[in-house]
């Protein structure tokens, strides 16, 4: 049995980290979770055992070192980033992306902070690992598949989808439109706010081409809108109340639950779109050169174009005319996505295993 450190932060990194810490259990070993941020709030929630509010030194002193370190990669201040540098050299590190590109060029950028092998998704985030970290090897980057992902193995996506129907009283001939907002760092507001991409998105749903009675729509804000900037929620509501459709209350269900329910999912550059496309649905990025100029900024130049839209697993809209155009297509499922979706995005049930299996592969 070994002693495996696992340390994860944001949601995202949780998704992905914990599925293989609790495969690593069902294996025999001991694993000791690390969390801070949403992630150790989901571990509060759930009554897992975890350690947090702890500096990556004060967890040092405190404990004999891992046979391994796994950790996710989020943005700003991580226990798991801030091990790397005090266990270097003595015990593998391996950490798992959650994005492609993310924090390659931003929070993690210090050499001090290389692990000594990471996890992707898939080619494309294997290339772009390996064009922004010039001092890793083709060997040190293994793209098996986000853990998270097998979750929408287990889905099924039409049962939740009829489910959640009902529940918010959606009719089952009616079309569903979901929007997701995205949250950005500070400095990128400053580009364009999510007040103001909302507003031309529910500008352009309003457009005489496409037919109101053919779709409801789905508005959800990002969960940390107005956490980095304290106005930014103001412009969010201010933009909503200029909407004549019909929009759905949707704060009873989960942010999945409403990406199955949906027949569209519009967004800029979330998350929430890697998991429509998962579920094979219509995916609609919009893209505006300044919208573009800020996903740029974020991922602090780690790559220059969205990779889900690059992979074929969505469309993106340039400009107001596009996203009526690609909505409209996308209410008639012409958006010719699918065969890119099951290309790219495995969604196989395996990820957690394979991902497990290399792990194993370095301690025993």
């Amino acid at each position: 049995m070994a002693t495996i450190w696992t340390a994860c932060k944001d949601r995202g990194s949780h998704n992905n980290v914990e599925p293989v810490a609790l495969e690593l259990v069902r294996r025999g070993h001991n694993v000791i979770r690390i969390a801070s941020g949403r992630a150790a709030e989901s571990y509060a929630r759930a009554g897992t055992p975890h350690l947090s509010h702890f500096s990556a030194h004060e967890i040092v002193k405190a404990l004999s070192l891992p046979d391994l370190l796994f950790t996710g990669m989020s943005v700003g201040d991580d226990a798991g980033r801030d091990l790397i540098p005090l266990i270097l050299n003595t015990v593998p590190i391996v950490a798992q992306q959650d994005w492609w590109g993310g924090v390659l060029k931003t929070d993690w950028s210090a050499r001090e902070f290389r692990p000594d092998c990471i996890f992707v998704n898939d080619q494309a985030g294997k290339e772009i690992v390996l064009a922004n970290w010039l001092d890793m090897c083709d060997e040190e980057v293994r793209a098996l598949g986000y853990p998270f992902y097998d979750e929408f193995a287990r889905t099924d996506v039409e049962k939740v989808c009829a489910e959640t129907r009902v529940k918010l009283g959606i009719p089952e001939n009616a079309r569903v439109v979901f929007f997701a907002g995205s949250c950005a760092r500070p400095e990128a507001h400053a580009v364009i706010s999510e007040g103001e991409i909302l507003s031309e998105v529910l500008t352009a749903l309003e457009d005489p081409r496409i037919e109101k009675e053919e779709f409801v729509l789905i508005v959800r804000p990002h969960p940390g809108l107005g956490n980095l900037v304290p106005d930014e929620k103001d412009g969010w509501d201010a933009a909503l109340k200029q909407y004549r459709g019909k929009l759905v209350d949707s704060s009873g269900c989960t942010t999945n639950e409403v990406t199955a329910t949906a027949d569209v999912v519009v967004s800029m550059t979330s998350s929430v779109l890697v998991e429509a496309a998962l579920m094979r649905k219509q995916v609609v990025s919009v893209l505006y050169p300044i919208m573009k100029e800020r996903f740029i900024m974020e991922v602090g130049g780690a790559m220059t174009e969205f990779p889900l839209a690059e992979l074929g697993c969505c469309v993106t809209a340039t400009n107001r005319s596009e996203i009526t155009a690609k909505i409209d297509l996308a209410l008639a499922c012409k958006l010719d996505l699918r065969s890119a979706q099951e290309e790219h995005l495995r969604a196989d049930g395996g990820n957690t295993a394979r991902v497990t299996d290399f792990l194993e592969s370095l301690i025993l």
